[in-house]
């Protein structure tokens, strides 16, 4: 008997201690949801040492002993129960509810929060063995309904736009009809280098007809009525050639374009007939009044006006003989002109340099070049430097040259021949303080030992001659 007590006793004593634990776990959310409030102070908690001792015990405990001693336990827990569960049983709450938010999450029902603490004891007539701790429940995040509110992070919810469909049955927008006509040759050549044009229609609406034509001067040379990229022309004859295109689309809208090059020749002026024009020097002429002669004789040539080409700049620039004879024959040509006259006066480019730049020039005379044009009072057969502003704007900058052939100090006047003046060389006159003028040659000094030995050869010249004067004189009467 007295060992039957004892097994009482230490079954009631796990009954206190671990009896409201056990019957926590079922009634887990009733535990959390009901909060009752005592007066009194919370009985010690047991110590892990304890607890772990208990379940020892409890475990050799056998399911036939407790069935056998069921009946004589049921009166005895009751009382003590009943006793015990007013002590512990807060502080078993407290105890409960910091154990059960470590492990689950509550499941406790709002009909079970409403249960009084009456009803959250434990059924009397429970069996301890048939107690078993509630499954814990997994503390993984769940997937709940989409929150619509909430933005989409950063890949979730990129679909592209849909693509605009065109209406079908929407009559799409028509383009003005436009015309062009061009060419990338500056000039052909007659027989030798045709013109291309390019033609480019857009626009309209489809299809097109068409007229071609090109006409010299006004008079057509050709035509045609098909659609063409490129239209290439031989010349046969100089002149401008210009290419016109009309364009007329479906709906009656037109559009027309021209372009024009000019047709050179490639026919070149003779130099020789010029050079048969050049007057011998006269005795007792210095060689200023010589080159003078020399210039005069030139006056009325004009450079080509069919054989030319044209340059980056759209201008035309026609063969000179000069230039053909210096071999240049497609540039500015004033400073070749005079450079022809003192070849064929006589004088040597040792005693005056030659140029076909006129700025050039002036560098290569060095200390010939007279600047001060204000003092220096110019005589028969000086180089005459001049300025225009359309090459630069630096007055003392020579871009035109002449030939002195007369001077009137009187009147203060200055007569020139100037190859370029006007495609053509001519006789100019100028006034002596014209803003134009920015310096001299002095051709009389450069060439003044020359004339010492010519004079001296004149005088030989005319000691030989007569005798050979008088014998012709005798033969000529003789025949008479």
């Amino acid at each position: 008997m007295n060992k039957l007590k004892k097994i009482l006793a230490a079954i009631c004593a796990l009954a206190l201690l671990s009896g409201s634990t056990l019957a926590l776990t079922p009634a887990f959310a009733e535990s959390e949801t009901v909060e009752e409030k005592h007066e009194e102070k919370p009985a010690a908690t047991p110590k892990p040492e304890a607890k772990s001792e208990e379940k020892s015990e409890a475990k050799p405990e056998s399911k036939s002993e407790e069935k056998a001693e069921t009946k004589s336990e049921e009166k005895s827990e009751a009382k003590s129960e009943e006793k015990s569960e007013e002590k512990s049983e807060p502080k078993s709450e407290e105890k409960s509810e910091a154990k059960s938010e470590e492990k689950a999450e509550p499941t406790a029902t709002a009909a079970e929060a409403t249960k009084t603490p009456e009803e959250t004891k434990p059924a009397e007539d429970a069996s301890d063995d048939t107690v078993t701790p509630a499954p814990s429940e997994s503390l993984a995040p769940t997937e709940g309904p989409e929150d619509p509110t909430a933005e989409p992070t950063e890949g979730e919810g990129d679909t592209e736009a849909p693509d605009e469909t065109v209406d079908p049955t929407a009559t799409p927008e028509i383009q003005p009809l436009k015309a062009s006509v061009s060419s990338e040759d500056k000039f052909g050549i007659v027989d030798n280098r045709a013109i291309n044009f390019s033609i480019a229609v857009t626009g309209g609406v489809a299809p097109y007809a068409v007229k071609i034509t090109i006409e010299r001067e006004g008079r057509e040379v050709f035509s045609s009525d098909v659609l063409v990229n490129v239209v290439s022309y031989l010349p046969t004859r100089t002149g401008d050639f210009t290419l016109k295109l009309s364009v007329t689309d479906a709906e009656g809208r037109e559009a027309n374009a021209k372009c024009t090059v000019p047709a050179a020749t490639s026919k070149k002026d003779s130099i020789a007939t010029w050079i048969r024009k050049v007057p011998g020097r006269r005795k007792g002429q210095t060689m200023a009044e010589h080159l003078a002669d020399v210039a005069r004789s030139q006056v009325g040539y004009k450079e080509s006006e069919f054989n030319f080409i044209v340059d980056d700049e759209g201008k035309k620039q026609g063969y000179s003989v000069y230039g053909g004879w210096y071999g240049l024959p497609y540039e500015e040509w004033c400073a070749m002109f005079a450079s022809f006259c003192l070849k064929y006066a006589g004088i040597s480019a040792g005693d005056v340099p030659r140029e076909s730049n006129c700025n050039r020039w002036k560098d290569a005379l060095w200390t010939m070049y007279i600047d001060d044009e204000d003092e220096y009072l110019p005589r028969v057969g000086d180089l005459i430097f001049f300025h225009h502003d359309r090459v630069s704007t630096d007055p003392n900058f020579p871009n035109h040259v002449g030939i002195v052939v007369d001077v009137n100090r009187e009147q203060g006047l200055v007569y020139t021949v100037e190859g370029n003046a006007g495609k053509a060389v001519r006789e100019k006159v100028y006034s002596m303080d014209d803003e134009t003028i920015v310096g001299y040659v002095n051709i009389a000094a450069a060439t003044a030992y020359m004339d010492v030995a010519h004079a001296q050869a004149d005088k030989a010249a005319e000691r030989t001659d007569i005798p050979q004067q008088k014998r012709l004189a005798r033969i000529g009467a003789e025949i008479r």
